[in-house]
């Protein structure tokens, strides 16, 4: 009848060790808000621009990205370009001062305001909410 003792000892041994573990702290860390991108085509024909949110503000990431949609419509003079975002009914005079944003760069890099068109659509699920999309249309309507 030793056995069942060594083993009755070596569970009790065991069951003190796991009840000795420190207890655990969550690590919680502060994750910075990404910073604001633009991903221009190279060509200048569309322009994703990003804000802060709930801002209107243009920052230099996005000038860029109007820069190079600006220089593609001088270079074309007949080409057009569309300033879409996509908005919730709330957020509708954000999304406003966004675009008008984006049409006064445009407007002071040369651009005639009689060539851009402004559309706001509703929400969908994968919308940007704090985005404002650029496309140009050349003279064949692509």
């Amino acid at each position: 009848m030793k056995f069942p003792s060594i083993a009755a000892l070596a569970g009790l041994s065991l069951l003190g060790a796991c009840a000795q573990v420190p207890p655990v702290t969550p690590v919680v860390r502060a994750v910075p808000a990404p910073a604001p991108v633009v991903m221009p085509a190279q060509d200048g024909r569309s322009a994703n621009l990003d804000f802060e949110p709930m801002s209107a503000e243009l920052q230099a990431s996005a000038r860029s990205g109007i820069a190079l949609v600006g220089d593609r419509l001088r270079d074309n003079p007949l080409s057009r370009v569309t300033i879409t975002t996509h908005t919730a009914p709330q957020r509708a005079p954000l999304a406003r001062q966004r675009v008008m944003a984006v049409r006064q760069a445009l407007v002071a890099d040369g651009v005639s305001a009689s060539r851009i068109r402004v559309v706001n659509l509703p929400m969908v699920p994968d919308a940007n909410v704090n985005g404002v999309q650029l496309r140009v249309q050349d003279t064949a309507g692509r």
